[in-house]
């Protein structure tokens, strides 16, 4: 049942597609996946106010509901008044190509493992539990109080998942589940639309998509914001500002810019930032450009930043609350120095929970430069993106030699601009530096790494291959090349890639014969001149096959590799699981969806709303986003929680077995706290368990017997 708000994410394809029409047909001209992902942007600038006034005036979700319904009425009303089938006929024809076969099959195994249900997964079903139930707000959903949510406030995808929840009627489990292969359709359309813009033919774009999914496409965290934002809104960014860049701008560019970079800070405020810095240095160099050496009015360049420029909004709203919360923080730890009866908590305890920075070792650290002692640090260029024996950096030069000596040299430039910019923040030591004093931590540099190389690299490299191969189509050149790349695969392959390219060599003959012909009266675009269908699925295959073991993650990745035999570092992240997971039985697929569902049962029968409840680790954020319960202080995100790091340091202090009780009893009561939700079999509980009617207060799930929870008696 989950499955079938599927239809609701479907459904606002169909406003969003209505706006582009009306706004620019041009963006339709980007093929079907491209079109897509637009469709998709359009919608959500659509709901966008609705969200922020819902956020600013705490609207219930069914506010939101109803205008997704209002909006999708409309667009249906309009496409049918403006006979909207001249511009479907050609996206649909687009999707009627081999490439939809690969396409469909990771779709499909998609919808068959379903979201990551797990680990920050959490955060974001507790949010969509909290709209479910107060409506929308920008309230912390673990610690009790009126603690700001910093790290996604007034988040649009949280809303929207709460809507679709609402309509399709779920919970916020089953919507996150069902959602992980419409992402990958929308990380698949943002690529296609990037390298469509870099290279316009409808084949390069699916290469592009199709190459980011064999190298991505495995993963089930997708779902994540921190995923979405730079796998399919950045890329949109990109190819918008490659395209504006390209000519002169004009307001309605500036305006659909600013627009996406809004969606995106509603999506996660830190890519809001990271788009500025990524696209920022490419408008200043071009307005600069134009105003010294050109002499000519660089006020549509300044309108294109300042658009920019305005989701920073949401990341400055997170930053100030950020720094009101040290302050608090700093008073609360003043007050309880000077009382001598409040309770200290070690340093030990305190971060037992935050660990080591493990991503130090990806970095340099500089000490002197030219006989002067400094204190500056780089990314390592072969740690993260880079890993992999340099091989991405080989086929990303290739790549640019490749694109640089073509017809499209201009947007090949302007997408190195891009990436210079991200660059130059990794690898020149003082911006590096000033970059983690401005973000005071190492793993966000990471991200930047994450929001540009994987991004660009489909668009530019396996773009730039596309291109010149489409360039050969009237020449022996390309088959001779297909002949001798699948001589090469068919000896590294395993006979399921031979059966996979026979099923894709007769899907393009049936393709030929039933939709090449009948449709050949209307408007196609480049890639349907290809003389034999069979050479298209051909290159299209060994493309997406080959290069990704190069491109792999594992630094023992070679050219011989092939995505369905790669080891990755995760066990759980690799093809061979995937495939494998997918053919599982429903039963062992949705274990983990099913017994959340009974452990929500489980605390609704025994734990009342509104209570703060003693737990550790990630079961503590689990019973919080299954049900309206609170928690001392979560493992991650809170950052608007003032003393979150010694919260953290008491909640250990109850839970350990050398605590004394009259301590223990007195931290109960100062925080409120009656039930204890059990990991183990802690032995200090038992003479402390609330006796009610004569019965112990002591409950246990017979499907679950992990899941324990006593209501302690503070006062026994």
């Amino acid at each position: 049942m989950h499955l079938l708000s599927l239809l609701y994410w479907i459904a606002l394809l169909i406003p969003g597609f209505a706006v582009l029409r009306r706004w620019d047909r041009s963006l339709i001209d980007a093929g079907p996946l491209a079109t897509i992902s637009l469709s998709f942007v359009a919608s959500l600038a659509l709901l966008s106010p609705v969200s922020i006034l819902g956020f600013l005036f705490g609207f219930p979700v069914w506010v939101l509901s109803a205008a997704t319904i209002l909006f999708v009425l409309w667009g249906i009303q309009d496409l049918v008044r403006n006979r909207a089938g001249d511009d479907l006929i050609p996206l649909v024809k687009g999707l009627l190509v081999a490439e939809v076969v690969l396409l469909g099959a990771v779709l499909w195994a998609d919808a068959r493992i379903g979201s990551k249900l797990g680990a920050d997964a959490l955060i974001h079903m507790a949010r969509i539990r909290q709209f479910l139930d107060h409506g929308l707000t920008n309230v912390d959903p673990f610690v009790k109080g009126d603690h700001f949510y910093g790290i996604y406030h007034t988040n649009l995808f949280h809303a929207l998942m709460a809507s679709a929840a609402q309509l399709c009627g779920t919970d916020q489990m089953g919507v996150w589940f069902a959602f992980l292969p419409f992402a990958n359709l929308l990380v698949a359309g943002g690529i296609a639309f990037l390298a469509y813009r870099i290279f316009p033919l409808g084949w390069t774009s699916w290469l592009a998509a199709l190459f980011f999914l064999a190298d991505q496409g495995r993963i089930d965290f997708m779902t994540y914001p921190n995923k979405l934002a730079p796998f399919f809104l950045i890329p949109i960014v990109a190819g918008l500002l490659i395209q504006t860049l390209a000519g002169r701008p004009t307001r309605k560019q500036a305006l659909q810019l600013g627009l996406v970079c809004l969606v995106i800070a509603q999506f996660h405020g830190m890519y809001a930032v990271f788009t500025a810095a990524l696209v920022g240095p490419a408008l200043l160099g071009f307005a600069a450009w134009q105003f010294l050496i050109k002499r000519r009015n660089p006020t549509p360049w300044v309108a294109v930043g300042i658009a920019v420029l305005v989701a920073l909004i949401w990341p400055a709203i997170s930053k100030y609350d950020e720094v009101k919360t040290e302050r608090e923080t700093l008073a609360l730890k003043i007050q309880r120095d000077a009382d001598p009866n409040a309770v200290q908590v070690s340093s030990r305890a305190r971060n037992l929970l935050v660990g080591k920075d493990a991503d130090n070792a990806k970095f340099y650290t500089i000490n002197e430069v030219a006989g002067f002692e400094v204190d500056w640090i780089m990314k390592d260029p072969s740690r993260g993106w880079g890993g992999g024996r340099g091989f991405r950096y080989w086929l990303l030069g290739g790549g640019l030699v490749l694109g640089l000596i073509s017809a499209r040299r201009r947007q090949v430039l302007l997408a190195c601009c891009i990436l210079a910019s991200c660059a130059a923040f990794l690898y020149i030591p003082p911006l590096c530096t000033f970059l983690l004093w401005l973000v005071d931590a190492r793993w966000i540099i990471l991200r930047l790494e994450t929001a540009a190389f994987p991004v660009l690299f489909p668009a530019l490299a396996v773009g730039a291959l596309g291109w010149w191969l489409d360039k050969l189509v009237e020449s022996r050149a390309k088959v001779v090349f297909a002949a001798l790349l699948f001589l090469f695969m068919a000896y590294s392959a395993k006979a399921i890639l031979v059966g996979l390219l026979l099923a894709l060599l007769a899907v393009s003959g049936l393709w030929w014969l039933l939709i090449r012909l009948p449709f050949k009266k209307y408007r196609t675009e480049p890639p349907y001149h290809w003389p034999h269908p069979w050479t298209r699925a051909l290159c299209t295959l060994i493309t997406v096959a080959i290069l990704p073991g190069a491109f792999a993650y594992s630094g023992q990745a070679t050219v011989g590799y092939l995505p369905l035999d790669l080891s990755f570092k995760k066990a759980d992240q690799n093809w061979s699981w995937f495939w494998s997971y997918a053919n599982e039985s429903e039963e062992v697929r949705g274990y983990e969806l099913a017994a959340l569902r009974r452990n929500r049962f489980f605390l609704a029968e025994t734990i009342p709303e509104g209570e703060t409840i003693l737990c550790r680790d990630t079961r503590a954020m689990e019973a919080v986003m299954l049900r309206d319960l609170h928690i001392l202080a979560p493992l991650r995100s809170s950052s608007g929680v003032p003393a979150l790091s010694y919260l953290r340091g008491i909640n250990q202090m109850m839970i350990n077995e050398r605590l004394d009780w009259p301590t223990r009893s007195r931290l109960l009561k100062d925080y409120g706290i009656r039930f204890y939700l059990l990991q183990g079999n802690p032995k200090w509980y038992p003479d402390h368990v609330k006796v009610r009617d004569g019965r112990r207060q002591l409950f246990q799930d017979p499907e679950q017997p992990t899941w324990k929870l006593v209501e302690l008696d503070p006062d026994s």
